[in-house]
């Protein structure tokens, strides 16, 4: 789903924002026919009842978050392909070659005895020998020199750089990749989607699935500026963490407005506290919390996000609660295009004579119009409270960058583990390694009562 806020796709007034395709229809077609068994259709037939905001990626449509192992492998394939070393790009294809079954966990973790020890099909006859000197692309960080205040200071930055070494080096580099960490990257990608999918189909009366994220701060504007408001420091910025809630009667997204750019786990709760207490007020029957975001340490993923979710849940009067991530680089969801729909919305005002000079303007703004989107302001004091909530002597959990989920049922009591599971709720089932953990007992330098929240 794209998230840009000009990125729709309009017919019969019906405006809808745009989804770019991943793979060909003709390989999709072949997919739903092989899910679909008993409901086989043409080709012909496929095509025309593809959605209309189901749009082939253009030019204008470059994606700036792409996944950076899916990346590295595509050129690598790409230019072993162009050599003649293998029979096809695809990556999903190349990646059967190396397992017996995609769907099944050992294979795909090689941990499985049968296709442990597979490797990538080569071409015997390429166009190059395997000593011949090549070159390819790669993502990968440089370190880059810089000088501040008389010192010089140095600093890494991803480039996409250009590497050479002979043809046999780029397939070892290559097999080891697919065989390697691929496997388990494209597992758990599965994994979580499926996790979040059965999750929101089967939610129950006491549950709510809700699934954030912070979208690109909003540049706030004026309908007319002169030249030196329109460059520079004068331009402030509003900082927007949008979500979705899903509840056993719908759903409902909401965006959370801040002037504060803080993006950490006490500016997350404050964005959070309004839209958990309106849900508590008007439906005490939800006791369990699912959410679901990507995973950035500097913001969901890292010990003090896990801390206040195992404090201020139960403060807040629900019983257990579960924050799960999506595999790196493939965390993109519903809140990205409520974002696009946000600022759309937003410069639509300006556009009207409207000005929009800072994000209390900006939330006025947008409560005043029609739109199925809640909207609720957060006040610098909301994250300094939270601030007072946080502990500085919390560990960090060990493997805190490959878990995917972690649960709480009791306060400062969280168990961990790196695939989402569902299986035995409300109780938190065994699978999949799980881990727990506690917390030490800290006193609050300001008591909150759940009135406060």
């Amino acid at each position: 789903m794209t998230t840009g806020k000009k990125q729709t796709v309009t017919k019969n007034k019906d405006k809808r924002q745009k989804r770019l395709l991943l793979d060909s229809l003709i390989n999709l077609h072949e997919k739903f026919s092989a899910e679909n068994p008993r409901n086989n259709i043409s080709y012909a037939t496929f095509t025309r009842h593809r959605p209309f905001w189901v749009c082939q990626a253009t030019a204008k449509d470059r994606d700036t978050c792409l996944c950076k192992k899916h990346e590295n492998l595509q050129l690598a394939a790409d230019k072993l392909h162009q050599l003649g070393a293998l029979k096809t790009k695809n990556i999903e294809e190349i990646l059967k070659q190396v397992c017996c079954n995609v769907d099944n966990l050992n294979c795909m973790f090689r941990e499985c005895e049968l296709c442990v020890g597979k490797r990538v099909d080569f071409e015997e006859k390429s166009l190059l020998k395997d000593e011949s000197i090549i070159v390819w692309s790669e993502w990968a960080f440089e370190k880059q020199e810089y000088e501040k205040d008389g010192q010089q200071k140095s600093t890494k930055v991803m480039r996409k750089t250009v590497k050479r070494g002979t043809l046999k080096e780029l397939k070892t580099k290559f097999c080891q990749s697919v065989r390697g960490e691929l496997g388990r990257h494209v597992y758990i990608i599965r994994h979580q989607f499926r996790a979040y999918k059965h999750l929101k189909e089967t939610v129950d009366v006491n549950e709510a699935v809700v699934h954030v994220d912070f979208s690109e701060n909003y540049a706030c504007k004026h309908a007319e500026e002169i030249q030196s408001a329109h460059f520079g420091a004068s331009n402030r910025q509003a900082s927007l963490h949008t979500g979705v809630l899903y509840t056993m009667d719908g759903l409902q997204s909401f965006a959370t407005i801040s002037a504060s750019w803080r993006h950490d786990p006490a500016a997350i709760w404050a964005h959070m506290q309004p839209v958990l207490q309106e849900l508590k007020s008007t439906n005490p029957q939800i006791s369990d919390l699912h959410f679901f975001s990507d995973g950035p340490t500097t913001q969901y993923r890292n010990k003090h996000n896990f801390f206040l979710m195992s404090t201020l849940l139960h403060d807040m009067g629900f019983e257990a609660g579960s924050w799960n991530f999506f595999e790196s680089g493939h965390g993109k969801g519903a809140p990205d295009a409520i974002g696009g729909s946000v600022k759309r919305q937003a410069d639509a005002f300006v556009l009207t004579g409207f000005d929009i000079p800072d994000a209390k303007k900006l939330y006025h703004c947008l409560e005043s119009a029609e739109s199925l989107t809640k909207f609720y302001f957060i006040d610098d004091r909301d994250i300094t409270s939270i601030d007072s909530r946080c502990c500085n002597t919390v560990r960090a959990i060990t493997g805190t960058m490959k878990l995917h989920q972690v649960q709480t049922d009791e306060r400062l009591n969280v168990s961990y583990r790196n695939l989402s599971c569902f299986c035995q709720r409300p109780t938190i089932c065994t699978c999949y390694d799980l881990h727990r953990y506690k917390f030490p007992a800290v006193v609050s330098k300001s008591p909150v009562s759940y009135m406060n929240f």
